[in-house]
């Protein structure tokens, strides 16, 4: 990295933290309009006019595409000079993934955004370490992953909906602020989508038609980016595509958002393919159980009360469903070989149901229908305090 890039960084970074912060509340996200940062962004839009709130990407489509819903959205990549004075601006910035990953890795955005209040959401929770959790196999002579590091570890306060998640997110990102909340997205499993919360979530009509007008139970297939393993495995995905044929079920995959632009070579009648892009939460309550290897949506799949099945691999021991608080009883597990049984007693008897409720009340043990309101008033306060801060003058 450039030595005088990484001097404006220090230096914008001292100017955001005196400048003073008008009534602007940013939010930031992935690729696409998703994720705990997009209910959360939604319900301040709607309960606090008298902030100025956009929502931030370097993605021009989308970006074009919400404005046109009348949804306020700012391209960040537009004009980085107009940024970096925008960004000097706010008093709130709010993530639900890596910031560095939502600047599209510009450090000085991320260096204006210093004296903000910032809010890191994350986006689930799963049984794999991460970050400060994973440094002794990282590369920490690159100044790349060193700066990527810092980015995941600088938020003020990390949202928490459990004390088994408190110790995670401390252990991960250093945490010592944490806000006690459910997770936003979580909300629409429980209750309707409001219209505009189906924004990011459109489907093609081939799949909305089979997904909402089939009479057929419908699975969903959640594999993580990991090509050729797991629940990605051809094998693996052969079998339950069999099974389901059998059983007049249809299948239902989405890829993890990183293998966007890897088309599924596997072709079946009862399988339909959602975009990686989409946001799939208002969708999930259709969906008779869910299959996955790692996908950090499992958790969050238990407010349901639906079977889950997992598709194991050796990728090491962070990638161990006997790190879950339960040590695994809440799913099924499958291999290729069992495929046919375990399908069979998940969906058609279910033992497991009791074993996702004990777990479902350890990880979310807070206000799930609720979750939006309940953080944003805690973190307005939180903004309200640290301003005063600012603002208080030491005479002598």
């Amino acid at each position: 990295m450039n030595p005088a890039v990484l001097a404006l960084c220090d230096d914008l970074e001292t100017l955001s933290k005196k400048k003073k912060k008008e009534r602007l509340i940013l939010f930031f996200g992935r690729d696409s309009f998703c994720d705990n940062t997009k209910y959360l962004f939604l319900h301040m839009l709607e309960h606090y006019p008298d902030y100025r709130i956009f929502w931030c990407s370097g993605n021009a489509t989308l970006v074009d595409s919400l404005k046109r819903q009348g949804i306020p959205a700012f391209n960040i990549a537009a004009d980085p000079k107009f940024t970096y004075q925008i960004f000097l601006e706010a008093t709130l910035s709010v993530f639900c993934v890596n910031p560095l990953e939502s600047v599209n890795g510009n450090m000085m955005m991320l260096a204006c955004l210093a004296g903000s209040l910032t809010i890191q959401l994350w986006h689930g929770i799963g049984v794999k370490k991460i970050d400060l959790g994973t440094t002794a196999q990282r590369d920490l002579e690159s100044l790349q992953v060193t700066k990527t590091l810092i980015g995941a570890t600088q938020a003020d306060y990390y949202l928490s909906p459990s004390a088994f998640v408190d110790d995670k997110w401390h252990e991960f990102f250093g945490a010592r602020q944490l806000i006690r909340a459910g997770y936003p997205r979580n909300e629409v499993l429980l209750r309707d989508s409001k219209p505009r919360e189906l924004l990011g979530a459109e489907l093609t009509p081939p799949v909305q038609r089979a997904l909402y007008r089939s009479p057929q139970r419908k699975i969903l297939l959640a594999p993580t980016w990991v090509e050729n393993i797991g629940l990605n495995h051809q094998a693996v995905q052969t079998a339950i595509l069999q099974f389901c044929q059998q059983h007049d079920i249809q299948v239902f995959i989405k890829k993890h958002p990183f293998a966007k632009g890897k088309p599924l070579t596997l072709k079946a009648p009862n399988l339909f393919v959602i975009d990686p892009s989409v946001d799939i939460y208002p969708h999930m309550k259709a969906f008779a159980a869910m299959v996955t290897d790692y996908s950090s949506i499992v958790f969050d799949y238990l407010l349901l009360d639906r079977p889950i099945l997992t598709v194991d691999t050796d990728n090491g021991p962070e990638f161990n469903y006997a790190n879950s608080p339960d040590q695994g009883a809440f799913r099924y597990s499958v291999t290729h070989d069992n495929v046919a049984e375990m399908f069979g007693e998940a969906l058609f008897r279910d033992s497991k149901s009791e074993a996702r409720k004990a777990l479902c009340k350890f990880i979310f043990d807070s206000d799930n229908h609720n979750a939006c309101e309940l953080l944003a008033t805690k973190i307005m306060v939180l903004n309200e305090q640290k301003q005063l801060e600012r603002h208080r003058l030491t005479i002598v």
